[in-house]
């Protein structure tokens, strides 16, 4: 059989195509085993489980807009966080008049559909709450609001 002939190539492909058959075989076999026995009688019942199901996950609603204290936009030199019962979430600092990329995100569905308070922060740890609020729901893709105004009643 010589080297370029249509037999010879013949042959290649067919062992290319059974080495691959038999690594998507294996692949399959262990995947599929548990590496335990399983006996099924009429009479048995499913094991009891500990933990239930996970939930799918949720994605991080992210915030940006102007920021408003007592009329007049908010300095730089402050923060704004946002609040879910004891959840707290990563400050980010005021810009002139601005916040960008409040990111709120707790993951745990005990904080689903609950309100988001948001307040700013003075540079000595005073806060004073926004207006606005806002709902934690369970999101399947990211979410942005990059018009969230929030209005304090002054400055921390």
């Amino acid at each position: 059989m010589a080297r370029g002939s249509p037999i010879y190539m013949s042959a290649i492909v067919r062992s290319r195509s059974l080495f691959l058959l038999f690594a998507v075989v294996m692949a399959l076999l262990v995947a599929c085993s548990s590496g335990e026995e399983i006996v099924a009688t009429a009479t048995s019942t499913p094991p009891a489980t500990s933990t239930p199901p996970a939930l799918p996950p949720t994605w991080p609603q992210i915030y940006s807009g102007p920021a408003i204290a007592g009329g007049v936009p908010v300095p730089e030199g402050f923060s704004v966080i946002a609040r879910i019962d004891e959840y707290t979430s990563p400050s980010v600092p005021t810009l002139p008049g601005r916040y960008l990329a409040l990111t709120v995100a707790p993951f745990e569905e005990k904080w689903w559909g609950k309100d988001i308070a948001f307040y700013i922060v003075g540079p000595g740890g005073d806060e004073e709450k926004a207006a606005e609020t806002a709902r934690y729901e369970q999101r399947f893709q990211p979410t942005s609001d990059l018009g969230f105004a929030l209005t304090f009643p002054r400055l921390p």
